[in-house]
Parts: C-alpha cells; sequence; structure tokens
C-alpha cells in the first residue's frame, strides 16, 4: 500500500513515469528504507514526497477504497484484468490474447 501511495503522491512533483518505471525494474521485498532510496533515485524530493503522502493520506484512502468496491463489483481476480465487452480477463494479455478477446465481445454482441 505504502509502495502505490508513493507511486501516487510521485505525481505532485511530476515525476510519477520516473517512479514507476523504476519501481517496476526492482526486484524483491521493498521496506521504506529501500522505497526512499529508489524515489530519490528517480529524482524525487524525499522529504517532499513524505509530506505530500502524509497530506494526501485521507484522499489516497478514499481513492483506494473506491477502485478496491470497483474490483470486487467486477469480480476482478487481481491484477492486471481487462474488460472486454461483457468479459472479465484476469491476468496478461497478449496482442493475440486481446485479438481474441475483442473478436469474443464483438461475436457474443451479434
Amino acid at each position: 500500500m505504502r509502495m502505490a501511495q508513493l507511486a501516487w503522491s510521485a505525481q505532485h512533483q511530476g515525476r510519477y513515469a520516473e517512479l514507476h518505471a523504476a519501481l517496476m525494474t526492482t526486484r524483491g521485498p521493498l521496506g521504506p528504507d529501500e522505497l526512499e532510496a529508489i524515489a530519490a533515485q528517480a529524482g524525487l524530493d524525499v522529504d517532499r514526497i513524505k509530506a505530500d503522502m502524509f497530506r494526501d493520506r485521507d484522499t489516497f484512502a478514499a481513492l483506494n477504497h473506491r477502485t478496491n468496491d470497483q474490483a470486487l463489483t467486477f469480480r476482478f481476480p487481481g491484477t492486471p484484468a481487462y474488460v472486454v465487452g461483457r468479459f472479465v480477463f484476469p491476468g496478461v494479455l497478449d496482442d493475440g490474447g486481446f485479438r481474441q478477446a475483442i473478436a469474443d465481445a464483438r461475436a457474443a454482441k451479434k
């Protein structure tokens, strides 16, 4: 949850893309110290992002709650998940998977 809030708060410094890229290439468990180091390497002001995270904690909690409710409503088993037409596809879809999902949704519509 802390990692998600860190990434969300990075938008205040215009560094979301850089932080996201850094987080996505990191392996293993990440504690607060590792997250701060990654944020610094991505060009974020760590003290500022910590203050932003604290200031925005209620807004982030509400956003997370809404997103979780939506996932439960759609019966998403996890991330990623996609909705194409009336079909829910859990997990990663490659190009062929997306093409098939779209074809299936179009066929079901007829």
